[in-house]
């Protein structure tokens, strides 16, 4: 067992999902956003982190506009995976801020696990408890590091090994060690009996690389533009205030 994890949400990596839900937030409260997180600014709020996280379009420098586009699209993309994935089980593997239990609509007896470390579950949900927001499905924490036997946990909090899952690893993979990303992509392929056209998805990269879609012509804000990037023609430009980076410079992020 490795030494487990104690960040909360405004040190070590825990900040880096308060960051993601900053650019969330942005990019919500634009006029017509490809994604509509409306707690994200609830957290950075609550948080109070310093320097502070902007969380509208009108306070936000380049950057952070910037990393408003790469989290919308990105947050976009796996909404879609998850829709179109209809199972009745899902595992957010490093959870963080996601709220995708709380703002999608899913399956009647759907279970969401989310998985991450105690601290950033227990801020997560003493904030949404504190605004009356309710889930949309039931939502089951695991406090478990992933670098440990997150299997295992997961089991204890109810997961059906039988049953088809969505499988998201949203932003994570760069922070684990190699050995624990092999770990996960064997344990999470062999924990269910994956029925046909059970879908998992990652996010890997620690640059602002764009998934690819078909569906992506239909997204931008720009009028007749078909670039993921909503209409600009340049990638995110980070570092920026508040967001952490990793030892080559590129920003670090989490769900």
């Amino acid at each position: 067992m490795t030494q487990q994890a104690d960040w909360d949400i405004v040190t070590d990596v825990g900040i880096t999902a308060l960051a993601v839900a900053a650019a969330r937030a942005i990019e919500s409260h634009r006029a017509n956003p490809l994604v509509s997180d409306p707690y994200a600014e609830l957290f950075v709020a609550a948080a109070r982190p310093q320097p502070p996280m902007p969380t509208r379009p009108a306070d936000a420098p380049d950057p952070w506009q910037d990393m408003g586009d790469y989290l919308g699209v990105r947050s976009r993309f796996f909404d879609e995976y998850f829709a179109a994935g209809a199972t009745r089980q899902a595992v957010l593997l490093a959870a963080g801020l996601d709220v995708r239990g709380y703002r999608l609509d899913w399956p009647a007896g759907t279970v969401v696990y989310e998985l991450d470390v105690p601290k950033v579950l227990q801020f997560k949900q003493n904030v949404l408890a504190d605004n009356g927001v309710a889930s949309r499905t039931e939502v089951r924490n695991v406090d478990v590091d992933l670098r440990d036997d997150w299997p295992t946990a997961l089991q204890r909090a109810g997961f059906d090994r039988t049953a088809p899952t969505s499988w998201l690893a949203e932003g994570l993979l760069p922070f684990l060690p190699n050995d624990a990303v092999e770990r996960l992509f064997t344990s999470s392929t062999s924990c269910p009996r994956r029925a046909a056209g059970s879908p998992s998805s990652t996010s890997t990269s620690t640059s602002a690389t764009w998934p690819t879609s078909s569906r992506w012509p239909t997204w931008p804000r720009t009028s007749g533009s078909t670039s993921p990037t909503c209409g600009r023609t340049t990638r995110p430009s980070p570092p920026c205030s508040g967001w952490p980076t990793t030892a080559g410079g590129s920003p670090a992020r989490r769900s």
